[in-house]
């Protein structure tokens, strides 16, 4: 009786809605999913009518059930049949007022009631808070991370994000979380959070980063054209002291029998605490001298010279060796004959600790220009570079620590939202979960 009443008080609000929801739902299920959402006591209505009906609203039902986290089952003295509900069509392209279909994540952590507050987290404003899978944009802009993430790195403004890119960026510099957590694997360097925390504003740069970079760079390379080398070949030749078994067996592993011709080979340098980049360019002859901090003292200018010079040496002999080469009729370059040349190049803001992050964009940008006056570094080099170690292809766990840093993002939101609910912050550990259960 009381379902009977129910129907009828809202029979005529009800019927229009619904014979519109399963003309849309058969063309494009996620805009009836935002429609769902949008009209909640419509959808109250529709679950007890929908609990009494069979064949053309099944699916439906189904979809209802799962908005409220809860597995669909069939209602008491409802016959079922044992023939698999006909899938629907996919979506050719959401149009302007439909939801990409991106960013499904398995919450399989949830309880009911986390699921509930996720779906009432809408972001309703610039810096405000929003479960992250609710963002119907492509991009992300760095303005839009939620004001209440503590982030101890915050994505500086002006930047854009594509995808999930900026869920990663406060996922590595989130606070309290395990420094000690590998986020780029790298067998020949620590990909740890620890790491890539050097990449904060005023840090010095670990030469683990530096190395990282030459990694994605031979990882992602198009040619055999360019080399680029760790920062521990330069020092196996600058430091007698350093073992040279593990750089041969770098190079051999990455290089060996694969070159038909070179361009360029990168070289990072340190020197006291400061880095520099030596770039061997093989097609016009010449060492190219590129430093963000050039000295004003000659002489310093002169030992800086003089190490690109008994690199290029030990270079050059390791490069005539046969075994590098496909063709072995080749005639490699005698680099030892080449002549340093000081680069025209930007220079890094007095008392910053930016050298090492220019040389990480010298290595990744400049072959792709005709001159070495890359943009100038700041924050946002720092953030770009950090994100693109995690989430670049070259990384074996991007989409792992991706899957994780969007859960960890809604887990946030959750916790935000409980705080405002609470009136109060909730207390906080000190270092929190790697796996976030949502």
């Amino acid at each position: 009786m009381i379902v009977e009443e129910e129907v009828s008080g809202v029979d005529n609000q009800v019927a229009g809605f619904l014979h519109e929801i399963k003309e849309e739902f058969r063309s494009n299920h996620e805009l009836v999913l935002s429609k769902l959402h949008d009209n909640s006591i419509e959808v109250s209505t529709m679950k007890t009518i929908l609990g009494h009906q069979v064949n053309v609203l099944e699916v439906l039902a189904n979809r209802v059930a799962i908005l409220e986290g809860k597995s669909s089952a069939p209602s008491k003295g409802t016959k079922t049949t044992q023939q698999p509900t006909k899938p629907l069509p996919e979506s050719k392209g959401p149009d302007s007022k439909s939801r990409p279909l991106k960013r499904k994540l398995d919450f399989v952590d949830l309880t009911d009631d986390d699921t509930a507050i996720l779906y009432s987290i809408r972001q309703r404003g610039i810096g405000s808070p929003f479960a992250f899978y609710h963002h119907k944009g492509l991009l992300m802009k760095a303005e839009e991370t939620p004001k209440c993430l503590d982030v101890m790195f915050r994505p500086p403004d002006g930047m854009t994000f594509d995808g999930d890119d900026l869920a990663v960026a406060v996922f590595i510099f989130a606070s309290g979380m395990n420094e000690s957590e590998i986020l780029v694997e790298d067998s020949h360097c620590d990909g740890s959070r620890r790491r890539l925390l050097s990449l904060m504003p005023g840090k010095e740069l670990f030469d683990d980063v530096i190395n990282m970079v030459v990694g994605m760079c031979t990882t992602c390379k198009v040619s055999q054209l360019y080399w680029w080398l760790p920062t521990t070949f330069s020092e196996m030749i600058l430091k007698p002291q350093q073992m040279s078994a593990p750089i041969m067996e770098y190079i051999k592993n990455r290089y060996m029998g694969l070159a038909d011709e070179l361009a360029m080979i990168y070289v990072p340098i340190h020197i006291g605490n400061h880095w520099y980049l030596m770039i061997v360019d093989i097609w016009d002859k010449k060492l190219m001298y590129l430093d963000s901090c050039k000295s004003t003292d000659a002489a310093a200018t002169n030992t800086r010279i003089e190490q690109m010079r008994e690199v290029a040496k030990y270079l050059g002999v390791l490069i005539r060796s046969r075994s590098l080469w496909k063709n072995k009729e080749a005639h490699p370059p005698l680099i030892s004959e080449f002549d340093p040349e000081e680069a025209v190049t930007g220079q890094q803001a007095p008392g910053t600790m930016d050298c090492g992050v220019w040389v990480c964009q010298w290595m990744i940008n400049s072959h792709k220009w005709l001159d070495y006056d890359i943009e100038p570094v700041d924050e946002r080099t720092r953030m770009r570079v950090a994100v693109q170690l995690v989430v670049g292809p070259h990384n074996p766990l991007a989409e792992s620590v991706t899957q994780k840093a969007v859960k960890f993002w809604n887990s946030e939101m959750v916790r935000n939202y409980k705080e405002e609910a609470l009136g109060g912050p909730m207390p906080k550990s000190p270092a929190r979960s790697n796996n976030p259960t949502i």
